[in-house]
């Protein structure tokens, strides 16, 4: 038997997240961050590791979060499927590392929505021009909302 390399370890696994058509929940966030990371650019900086409380964040101090759904998973679809909805409320702050920062209020400044309507066998989460986008700003309004239903 042969033992593995890192190089092998990380190629399976890779394979195994992110080589089929349909992105299971708990990867596909990363899918849309990489899509949004690309269109966004090098003055906005990744930083969504483990429980940050944003995704991207600007020069500027500027912060973006995403916010993802998807018509088709990787388990059977309901009978009446619904329209995604997005939980933006309030918290009550957020981890830096492994530091909790306590900071009340909504922690980003501006958040992306992506759905990803397709239902049929055509549906690939990986491709960037099969996703619905939408973009809200909160930098300048009250914490009002917790949840935004997809006709945004």
């Amino acid at each position: 038997m042969t033992i593995p390399t890192a190089d092998d370890i990380r190629a399976k696994a890779s394979f195994m997240a992110y080589g089929k058509s349909l992105i299971e929940n708990s990867y596909r966030g990363l899918v849309v961050e990489v899509i949004i990371g690309e269109a966004l650019g090098p003055d906005w900086r990744h930083c969504s590791a483990d429980w940050s409380g944003w995704d991207f964040e600007h020069a500027t101090g500027c912060r973006l979060e995403v916010k993802q759904s998807a018509a088709r998973q990787t388990w059977p679809a309901p009978k009446k499927p619904k329209l995604p909805s997005f939980d933006i409320g309030e918290r009550t702050g957020y981890y830096k590392g492994a530091d909790w920062i306590r900071q009340a209020g909504r922690l980003a400044h501006v958040y992306v929505f992506a759905f990803h309507p397709l239902r049929d066998g055509s549906a690939d989460h990986r491709d960037p021009g099969q996703w619905q986008w939408c973009r809200r700003s909160y930098c300048r309004r009250p914490n009002e909302l917790g949840w935004l239903g997809w006709r945004c």
